[in-house]
């Protein structure tokens, strides 16, 4: 498989290889889905910092039922839902950018 920071920083050399085997380009399309990657692992990691400082509160406060508890217990599922739903734009991703290493895989030796 291909590295993808190997084809990050050297986008025409990696074009060029493709073209020299009659293959299309795609340095410009895999390196996009890796900054989109990138920014959806961000995006998780900041929804379950939210989701764990609210589950906390949540703890603290989950004896009491009222307005604040209800709320927090909203916000915490929506989070989780949120999370659930950059989780499988994230797996998309991932095999996209899988697909396009492991259809290259053949210039390996020369990279």
């Amino acid at each position: 498989m291909l590295d993808i920071k190997w084809i990050r920083e050297n986008k025409q050399e990696f074009d060029q290889l493709l073209i020299k085997r009659g293959l299309e380009p795609v340095s410009e399309r895999v390196t996009k889905l890796d900054e989109e990657r990138r920014q959806l692992l961000e995006l998780i990691q900041k929804f379950q910092q939210a989701r764990n400082k609210k589950s906390k509160l949540l703890g603290n406060i989950s004896n009491r039922a009222n307005k604040e508890s209800d709320e927090l217990r909203r916000d915490v599922e929506h989070i989780n839902d949120k999370i659930e739903e950059l989780d499988i734009k994230l797996k998309s991703n991932n095999t996209l950018i899988s697909n396009y290493r492991q259809h290259n895989h053949n210039l390996i030796h020369i990279i």
